[in-house]
């Protein structure tokens, strides 16, 4: 269906926060990014016709939270999204290893009432589009986060979570903002799992079989259940056909993130992106925080460790959360999301 190039700049705006679009002023230039295969020819022509208003509009300042309205879709020249309004002091959700953050959508679903609700932002990686290099160390990916965050919200009390490489980027953030006399009000990780990221990836077969499911699911939405089986033969195949084969798959069953042109160069350069993502959780050391902390950990194949680990780097107090779910369906599955938006809500309301 066609949409109309005159749709007003705050209508254009929220079009685009729902479709991960961020948008921001170089100077006077308006410039954009986008998960692959959105930005249709219908969409950049509204993106022309409306060019003069949007400028106009994100030159206007960012309103304090808790007075956010949908025209501030995106309020950051990088990395910061508006993902959901509300009246209720901002949650500030890290980036996966994928780099995205828009599926943290599903935690606005069924957190409250239209209004009793956080403004929920999410914090994407550089270069998620693949325009340029990621950071390579989350203590910088904390610190140019923290620089968006101070955009919405320059003072604490402040409210972090993170899911998967997330959980371990919000507590950097969290060690970074207690440094600079900040207090952190909510500190929340998903199913983040320490141990794992301990491993030598090429040295642990487990940990390598991980490393390529988790790929795939970025990729694809879903891991096939017979790649599970470590005698599968695309277990023996080389790094290039592994590629070539997912691909196929991700052209098949995610074309928002792979469009139809996208070819070997391109999943090349997108799992460039995702290993250099994981590297740097690889190497990351978390020291323990001064404020409370809670993991969510998953009901279905949970970490028998983790919540030992995560309890260890808080001085604060440390809760443990049930979530519906496994680690690729925590937020994969709507209603599991929906299930953790409401555990959210409790906690946040407490």
């Amino acid at each position: 269906m066609t949409t109309s190039t005159q749709t007003g700049p705050d209508e254009l705006l929220a079009l685009l926060s729902a479709r991960g679009v961020e948008l921001w002023l170089d100077g006077d230039r308006l410039r954009f990014r986008a998960p692959a295969g959105v930005m249709t020819d219908d969409l950049r022509a509204m993106l022309r016709g409306a060019g003069p208003a949007l400028r106009d509009r994100l030159k206007q300042p960012v309103t304090a939270p808790g007075a956010v309205t949908a025209s501030q879709a995106v309020v950051d020249d990088r990395c910061l999204m508006l993902l959901a309004k509300g009246t209720l002091p901002a949650l500030f959700c890290m980036h996966s290893v994928s780099g995205g953050a828009t599926y943290y959508r599903g935690l606005a679903l069924e957190a409250g009432t239209a209004d009793a609700v956080p403004a929920l932002y999410g914090l994407c990686a550089e270069g998620f589009d693949l325009s340029r290099p990621p950071r390579t160390r989350i203590e910088d990916m904390a610190e140019g986060y923290i620089r968006q965050i101070r955009l919405v919200q320059p003072h604490g009390p402040y409210r972090l979570c993170g899911f998967s490489m997330g959980g371990l980027i919000a507590h950097e953030v969290a060690t970074q903002l207690e440094a600079a006399g900040e207090r952190i009000d909510f500190l929340g990780v998903f199913d983040t799992r320490l141990d794992e990221l301990r491993h030598q990836r090429d040295g642990v077969d487990r940990a390598a079989q991980v490393h390529w499911l988790t790929f795939i699911n970025i990729c694809a939405g879903a891991v096939p259940p017979e790649l599970h089986d470590p005698d599968h033969y695309f277990w023996q195949l080389d790094r290039s056909r592994k590629l070539e084969l997912i691909l196929a798959a991700a052209k098949v069953h995610n074309t928002r993130r792979f469009p139809s042109q996208a070819d070997q160069a391109y999943i090349e350069q997108a799992y460039a992106f995702y290993d250099t993502m994981e590297t740097a959780a690889s190497i990351y050391r978390p020291a323990p925080v001064r404020s409370d902390l809670t993991y969510f950990q998953v009901m279905e194949a949970p970490d028998p460790r983790a919540a030992e680990d995560w309890a260890a780097l808080t001085r604060g107090r440390f809760r443990l959360v049930r979530a519906t779910g496994s680690h690729f369906s925590l937020f994969g599955d709507a209603a599991n999301a929906r299930a953790l938006g409401r555990q959210m809500m409790e906690l946040l309301s407490a």
